[in-house]
């Protein structure tokens, strides 16, 4: 067993969990507000954001890799350096989330068919 500290491990897997929920809730929201006649392109724009991160997060881990530094006491390095970007990004984006993305708009039923 690699981990000593179990709790970590369900900690790990759970923020996994949400962050995969994610890209499952991102294609939801697109296909609930996007008009149809435009809702391929914006579909396609979210997934070709996942190859997109895949090339950039190597280029990141070797820009951050390099940072050898102390801020307040606290020493940022190649081991926690591409792990602070990302949770930096990620508060970032929760931020914008929260200020400009609309709440969608309220499903409508379908009415029941008629038995005429």
């Amino acid at each position: 067993a690699f981990f000593k500290r179990w709790e970590l491990l369900l900690a790990g897997r759970l923020l996994s969990g949400a962050g995969c929920a994610n890209s499952a809730l991102s294609y939801a929201y697109v296909s609930r507000t996007v008009e149809p006649d435009s809702r391929s392109g914006s579909l396609a724009k979210i997934s070709l954001a996942f190859p997109l991160g895949m090339v950039m997060g190597p280029a990141f881990n070797a820009i951050t890799g390099a940072l050898n530094i102390t801020i307040g006491g606290f020493m940022i390095n190649a081991g926690n350096s591409p792990g602070l970007l990302i949770a930096a990004l990620m508060v970032v984006e929760l931020f914008l989330l929260i200020s400009f993305l609309p709440e969608p708009p309220p499903y409508e039923r379908a009415a029941p068919p008629s038995a005429a």
